[in-house]
């Protein structure tokens, strides 16, 4: 139906996703999850 161009596999959005959190101003989530979090008392 045309919209074949649009879609990305699964790999591709990770991919994406990943390159898009490393080149954002603030932590991944991992560093996120690894560090206390003030909210959840610990």
């Amino acid at each position: 139906m045309g919209n074949g161009d649009r879609v990305m596999t699964v790999e591709e959005l990770l991919r994406a996703w990943r390159e898009d959190i490393d080149s954002a101003p603030f932590p991944d989530f991992a560093e996120l999850g690894a560090r206390p979090d003030p909210s959840s008392g610990r």
